[in-house]
């Protein structure tokens, strides 16, 4: 089902880049093109889940002196989402007189989102009866959709125990750990600089894994706003609403060493038999949090189009 709707989704991407670049192409000579640029901040009213997350799994730790313990480990019991999702960021927006294609980034408490979408603009005055042309209206309401990646946790690069979706830690020093078929030793290598030219090793050794919550979700976001006139104003303030709609929800959890080296290239799903996860002492296989509902925000940037320039030189 889900490759179904990859498809679909794939599909209607590549029609809406092919109109909307033989569209940029003929209002570019028309010289009808606008960009914008704002910050902003918003809320979003998911049903906030209130409960005790937990996990379990077995592991095996062997020395360099070749012994090996058998242990369990079970994590710090952790309420994830039950605090509110503010969330702010910078917004971009490429449009012409009838559409427009828009980006956003937006990072929040505990999330990061990465958007990008279609629309088109609808030109309006309050209480001027003169007949006007689109670009001398005073206001626009703004229909689009967007496709949104949402990163839900609280990692921050540091493994900090006070952070949100910190399940616990595993003693990793000069010992190698055998843990949800993954195996840690007691040194890894990193690289920097650029990778496709020269990269530096770095070999390090492994103090710890440290065990992190996740939830990685795609959303389908309907969005309406009301802005002033990119043709017009030089000032762009918009009050925007949207309602998430995810179409693919993955909970789980990830492992890091030293809090900064992953271990896994993704989220191993609540549905994996490698490990237990209880919420509020009962058993899970699937999400306990839900990230749908209203998002409701305002952003403040500026407008440029030849009009614009023109206006304020």
């Amino acid at each position: 089902m889900y490759k179904l709707v990859y498809f679909n989704i794939l599909f209607t991407i590549i029609l809406i880049n092919n109109s909307i670049s033989y569209g940029l192409a003929q209002e570019t000579a028309k010289n009808n093109l606008y960009f914008s640029f704002s910050v902003g901040a918003g809320e979003l009213f998911f049903p906030r889940t209130n409960g005790q997350l937990q996990v379990c799994f077995p592991y095996t730790s062997t020395d360099q002196a070749g012994n090996t313990t058998k242990n369990i480990f079970t994590s710090t019991a952790i309420n994830s989402y039950a605090k509110r999702q503010v969330m702010g960021g910078f917004n971009l927006e490429l449009g012409t007189v009838r559409n427009f294609i828009e980006a956003r980034f937006y990072t929040g408490n505990n999330s990061a989102n990465v958007s990008a979408g279609y629309g088109y603009n609808l030109y309006f005055d309050l209480f001027k009866n003169e007949k006007r042309s689109q670009k001398e209206k005073t206001f626009v309401i703004k229909y689009s959709i967007n496709i949104d990646f949402s990163n839900y946790t609280n990692w921050d690069g540091r493994g900090n125990a006070t952070d949100y979706n910190y399940l616990g830690s595993i003693d990793n020093e000069n010992k190698t750990i055998n843990l949800l078929g993954f195996t840690s030793n007691p040194t890894y290598t990193y690289y920097d600089g650029f990778p496709y030219y020269t990269r530096t090793p770095h070999v390090v050794n492994t103090k710890n894994i440290i065990i992190f919550y996740t939830q990685n979700d795609w959303v389908v976001i309907p969005k309406i706003s009301l802005t002033n006139n990119p043709y017009k104003h030089l000032l762009h303030c918009e009050v925007e609403v949207e309602y998430f709609l995810p179409l693919r929800e993955k909970g789980g959890i990830q492992l890091f060493q030293n809090g900064t080296n992953a271990m896994t290239s993704g989220v191993l799903g609540l549905n994996e038999s490698s490990y237990t996860t209880t919420f509020n002492n009962k058993v899970i296989t699937s999400n306990p949090y839900k990230f749908h509902g209203f998002f409701i925000g305002l952003t403040i940037g500026i407008n440029i189009s030849s009009e614009t320039i023109h206006r304020h030189k």
